[in-house]
């Protein structure tokens, strides 16, 4: 016998139905209310929020068998249809730039999604939905129940952490200058923002990634050959010529015509290569990088033209005095994917003066301050923790929507 929608128990087809109903509505308020954000207060005023959205959690546990689309929303129906929808935001994050822009789509929220009313009411939804579905395995106590439990409730505390949490997050940019102290640093809109330590930059040093020479026909890089700067001479054949790098000079000025080593802001990489054309006289010169002050040096063949590439940092770090009104004083070295704590900042490299290379007098520091990041990490762990749990508990801890 088939069953026509809105007949209760609410199965698939509904909550498909009400999960996309949550969507448009979102995006129907993000059209005519100011950004979500401005609804989230920051600390402790999210934290009388999570008390709140608790609450109200724990009324509708206390009325879910008093109405249908509690009993609904309590379902493995709603929790799927649900997270379907959040999955799908999730996605479109992914395939829209998330970018100031115009056009319809971004006043819809489509360009700011983790940040949209969409976003927020269906996280705020798929809560309420996981806290009905965790109360019921809390009645009875299994190793199954435990399980599940452990999951359902690192999901919910990443989605509070992570939606209350962002009005605290703060990303500010700090710019040194060779033997200054700073005290401040920037946020997006250009505000200063006073701290309670300075960074003074002591030195600036990049290390960079072996040399690469590229040939090129048409225009167009065919190949490219990395060069050991450690071996006396390498052999590369393309087609019927053999190329070989003769010499390496990773720093090097121009005089007279020839390259000499020299440590200079100006300094380009340069290679010596010998070209054998079949049926032609060898060629020996020189492939230069090019720099700010001098134009980048290429070889011609008949076939094909060799030039080298500008060298690519590898890792670039800042050595600084770090000063604090907590009485620390000490010498940091900040590293690009090597970030340093300060109180309660994390303090990234994220730039420096790229036309000085390592001669750079001024690096630029990222500063990042998320407390709630411990929380979203024990939601993690907990998550972890209830994976490892299914994956030893065997094939026979299966969860089904259950409509009660």
């Amino acid at each position: 016998m088939s069953r026509t929608i809105w007949s209760y128990p609410w199965k698939y087809p509904e909550s498909f139905v009400i999960a996309l109903g949550i969507l448009l509505t979102g995006m129907i308020m993000e059209m005519f209310l100011p950004s979500v954000g401005a609804f989230i207060p920051s600390w402790p005023g999210n934290l009388y929020l999570l008390i709140f959205i608790i609450g109200v959690a724990g009324l509708l546990i206390i009325l879910r068998n008093n109405s249908e689309f509690l009993k609904w929303l309590g379902s493995g129906y709603a929790a799927i249809g649900l997270s379907s929808a959040f999955t799908l935001l999730v996605i479109i994050m992914g395939l829209i730039p998330q970018q100031p822009a115009m056009g319809f789509h971004h006043r819809l929220g489509l360009t700011n999604i983790n940040a949209s009313w969409p976003f927020y009411l269906t996280g705020l939804m798929m809560i309420f939905s996981l806290c009905l579905i965790t109360a019921q395995r809390l009645k009875k106590w299994s190793y199954r129940n435990f399980i599940f439990i452990l999951n359902h409730l690192g999901l919910i505390i990443i989605l509070l952490a992570g939606g209350l949490g962002k009005s605290d997050f703060e990303e500010l940019t700090m710019t040194l200058n060779m033997d200054k102290p700073v005290w401040y640093a920037k946020n997006a809109k250009g505000a200063k923002q006073d701290l309670d330590f300075a960074l003074e930059m002591k030195d600036f040093d990049i290390q960079y990634h072996l040399p690469v020479f590229q040939i090129y026909e048409g225009g167009e890089i065919v190949k490219s050959i990395e060069v050991d700067t450690a071996e006396k001479k390498q052999t590369v054949n393309y087609k019927k010529t053999e190329i070989i790098v003769e010499k390496v000079m990773p720093e090097a000025v121009k005089m007279n015509g020839q390259y000499k080593e020299a440590q200079h802001p100006s300094a380009v990489t340069a290679i010596k290569l010998t070209v054998d054309e079949p049926n032609k006289k060898d060629k020996t010169s020189w492939v230069s990088s090019g720099s700010r002050m001098m134009a980048p040096q290429k070889i011609k063949t008949d076939e094909f033209s060799i030039g080298l590439r500008r060298p690519s940092p590898k890792i670039y770090e800042t050595t600084a005095q770090l000063y604090s009104k907590q009485g620390r004083n000490e010498e940091v070295n900040i590293k690009v994917n090597h970030p340093i704590k300060v109180n309660d900042w994390k303090i990234y490299q994220s730039s420096y003066d790229q036309s000085m290379g390592r001669y750079s007098k001024i690096s630029i520091l990222t500063l990042v301050k998320d407390p709630w990041l411990w929380v979203v990490y024990t939601g993690i762990f907990m998550l972890i923790a209830g994976a490892l749990g299914l994956f030893l508990y065997g094939k026979s801890y299966k969860i089904k929507p259950k409509q009660e």
